[in-house]
């Protein structure tokens, strides 16, 4: 299998498992290791071909909240008008009354980035990832600094 292969089916995989059609509150963008990449993270260019990014958006607003849950497999199933209007009302409380918004994209993200592990491993191969909180302040600006302003990177899967 091809390494472009194994990027589509890795982004294949996301679209299909992700619980919602809508609006995601984060991008994941995979590409072949250049040499930007190489230079912050030294090492990497012998082991592993592509990045992975996996992304939450920073101006990512209530409308979009609501398109996201309006779009979700679970709203979506076959019920009652008034059990919809309850699931959208119980998971807007919760989104920004409990968590808040920043921590439910971040939520999003993780599951996100299982995924991608997951997919990963079971096409045969061993990822390499990480947080990107968990890098020196340098190397997460240097990485920053490679990626679309606007969304604020949460990991990196080497592959």
């Amino acid at each position: 299998m091809k390494d472009h292969e194994i990027v589509d089916q890795i982004l294949e995989r996301i679209r299909t498992l992700y619980p919602s059609y809508g609006i995601a509150p984060y991008s994941v963008s995979a590409d072949a290791i250049s040499e930007p990449v190489i230079d912050i993270l030294p090492g990497i260019q012998e082991d592993f071909s592509h990045i992975v990014s996996i992304s939450v958006w920073n101006d990512y607003d209530k409308q979009e909240v609501i398109d996201y849950l309006k779009h979700s497999k679970e709203y979506l199933s076959p019920s009652s008008a008034e059990r919809m209007e309850h699931f959208l009302s119980q998971n807007l409380n919760k989104i920004y009354n409990e968590l808040g918004v920043t921590s439910w994209k971040i939520l999003q993200s993780d599951m996100v980035f299982g995924l991608v592990i997951g997919c990963v491993r079971s096409l045969g191969h061993e990822p390499l990832s990480f947080r990107v909180t968990d890098l020196l302040p340098e190397v997460k600006k240097q990485l920053d600094n490679l990626y679309s302003t606007g969304l604020t990177l949460q990991y990196i899967v080497l592959i």
